[in-house]
């Protein structure tokens, strides 16, 4: 298992260099963008595959977005098409802080329920 997060906390590094590597270097900017991007989807796809649970979900969501990106970013560099990838992160950003809202209700609801159950006895 610490090998599985060690392999992660590598990808996230990667993904990270690539996509800063391209602001030094502004003609090539877009390639790099594409390349963090992959990056990202390897991870996103890995995060998946060794996750258990709803979380294979959340990866798969963010692994859409990465997929997405790549191929408009690719699509722009090549001076194609320009896709408006970002509302799909926008919208991905605003479902996963709702899931985590509700889930963050649904364990405090949990916890006081035991509370509230010792209060009348």
């Amino acid at each position: 298992m610490a090998s599985s997060h060690r392999f992660y906390r590598i990808l996230t590094v990667l993904l990270w260099a690539v996509f800063a590597t391209g602001l030094f270097f502004p003609e090539h900017r877009l390639w790099f963008w594409v390349t963090a991007l992959a990056v990202g989807l390897v991870r996103s796809i890995f995060g998946a595959v060794v996750t258990e649970g709803k979380a294979r979900l959340v990866h798969a969501g963010i692994g859409f977005v990465f997929a997405l990106g790549v191929v408009s970013i690719a699509l722009q560099a090549l001076g194609q098409l320009v896709i408006p990838w970002w509302y799909a992160a926008y919208a991905l950003v605003g479902v996963l802080f709702f899931a985590i809202l509700v889930w963050r209700i649904g364990h405090a609801r949990k916890r006081a329920a035991p509370e509230a159950s010792e209060e009348e006895e």
